[in-house]
């Protein structure tokens, strides 16, 4: 909903709706869902939370009457080359947002909510609700910067190169990210109790380490939707790539006790990796 707003808006200059819509969508999510999602079920109440924030974002195509024009050149659009490699870009880097930034939470099932070794078939609840807990906190830090990229996106994929002010932009969004994760280093014990209610003991030793996690993340998620905004396909193939290997990962040894440890240090290496590969592309490109 919010590209697709973002291309109508830009399309019609008039990106200050588009801006005022992101906000009125986050508010009536953040309002309904604090109501709706007290009843259950409390997963479907969420669910259309979710979906009442997306029909929000498009009000702008529901205001078009001709429906038959927008497939006419979406069918023309897909026979373009540039088109289905933008496309294909674009879906590999929010599969990659999507899946650096949340892939634990669903592997976190298969480790934390089995379980133990006893007779009674006893599962530990507590300690995954601590992990999921200080997890959405670390997440908020990612989730929380991703209208600054949204705004970044939107400028710089119409120009060259980027200029100045869009770099100064970039840097800060890395300066709120770095500066959200020390706050929530250091204020780990207050949001556990504010936060964790029974399990706030267990989520505190969680909260330090995902708020370090989220560090190398949202820089991966910074230059996702910097490869993807310069057109740099390479880099954009190569982060969703990284997304499904480091998925894989976490499924296979990212037991409780290593989870994070593994989160850390895959992001990493993807951060490396895509680095690595823009600097090479870069300098063959130099005289």
């Amino acid at each position: 909903g919010a590209f697709i707003s973002a291309g109508l808006s830009r399309q019609q200059n008039r990106l200050r709706r588009w801006s005022a819509l992101l906000f009125i969508a986050a508010l009536a999510r953040w309002l309904f869902s604090m109501e709706l999602t007290q009843a259950e079920p409390s997963a479907e109440a969420g669910l259309a939370v979710g979906w009442l924030a997306g029909l929000i974002l498009l009000a702008p195509v529901f205001r078009k009457t001709d429906f038959s024009w927008g497939w006419k050149k979406a069918r023309e659009a897909s026979r373009d080359r540039e088109f289905r490699f933008h496309f294909a870009a674009t879906f590999s880097v929010l599969l990659a947002i999507f899946l650096f930034s949340s892939a634990d939470r669903f592997v976190a099932n298969r480790w934390l909510g089995q379980s133990e070794n006893n007779n009674i078939g006893f599962v530990p609840w507590g300690q995954f609700d601590a992990y999921q807990t200080a997890g959405l906190l670390g997440r908020a830090l990612i989730w929380g910067t991703q209208p600054l990229l949204m705004i970044f996106l939107v400028r710089r994929e119409r120009l060259e190169r980027t200029t100045p002010a869009l770099r100064r932009l970039f840097w800060v969004y890395l300066g709120i990210l770095v500066a959200g994760a020390a706050l929530l280093y250091l204020n780990a014990t207050s949001l556990a109790h504010f936060f964790g209610g029974s399990d706030a003991d267990l989520a505190v030793d969680y909260i330090p380490t995902f708020a370090v996690t989220m560090v190398p993340i949202g820089m991966l998620q910074g230059i996702a939707i910097f490869c993807l905004a310069s057109r740099r396909y390479p880099e954009c193939f190569i982060l969703g790539a990284s997304s499904l290997a480091y998925t894989l990962l976490l499924y296979l040894v990212g037991h409780s006790q290593v989870m994070l440890s593994y989160m850390f240090g895959g992001s990493l290496v993807a951060l490396t990796l895509v680095l690595f590969v823009g600097v090479v592309r870069w300098g063959r490109k130099q005289p």
